[in-house]
């Protein structure tokens, strides 16, 4: 989801994100809020990313360099 919304909306700054006993749901700071059709848009580009199965890499770094990380790609959040 946050690779669909980030896609969509690249400003969006990607704030919490949890999986629960339902699913997994995702916050964002985002300058307007999602509409109906935003939510369209965005659930058919998360089945276009899974049809892509690119692979997920694991990057193992200390905190500091994570945290740079994040600053550098204007996550705030993170």
């Amino acid at each position: 989801m946050a690779h669909a919304v980030k896609e969509i909306f690249p400003d969006a700054k990607l704030a919490i994100g949890s999986a629960t006993e339902k699913g997994f749901y995702n916050d964002f700071d985002l300058e307007k809020p999602l509409t109906v059709e935003d939510l369209e848009k965005i659930e058919e580009l998360m089945s276009a990313i899974v049809k892509r199965d690119s692979p997920f890499r694991r990057v193992v770094m200390k905190r500091t360099e994570a945290i740079d990380l994040f600053r550098r790609a204007g996550e705030e959040y993170r």
